[in-house]
């Protein structure tokens, strides 16, 4: 099972557009001291040279059977909105 994400963790990045933090997530559920990322939460800005030209994201994809405030929890391995995956999560929680 895939680690899930939380707020600061990274995501992959895609073509030149370098990798970046989770800018938010759950304001009530905390894992390893760091708020819950959930599906519909967003990423920081990210662009390639010209950071006017960058763009946000919102994260897509989840678990279809674990949910934090109603909303699927993010994991390693899910779809951000410009094509990028989560890369990083909890060292020890995990869900399906």
């Amino acid at each position: 099972m895939p680690s899930i994400v939380r707020q600061g963790d990274f995501c992959s990045g895609h073509q030149c557009f370098p990798p970046r933090p989770s800018e938010n997530g759950s304001p009530d559920v905390l894992v390893n001291s760091k708020s819950k990322h959930r599906v519909g939460d967003k990423w920081a800005m990210h662009s390639c040279g010209d950071p006017t030209k960058g763009h946000k994201g919102v994260q897509l994809t989840g678990s279809s059977t674990v949910l934090v405030n109603s909303k699927p929890v993010a994991r390693v391995g899910d779809l951000i909105s410009c094509t990028s995956v989560n890369v990083q999560g909890s060292p020890d929680v995990i869900a399906n």
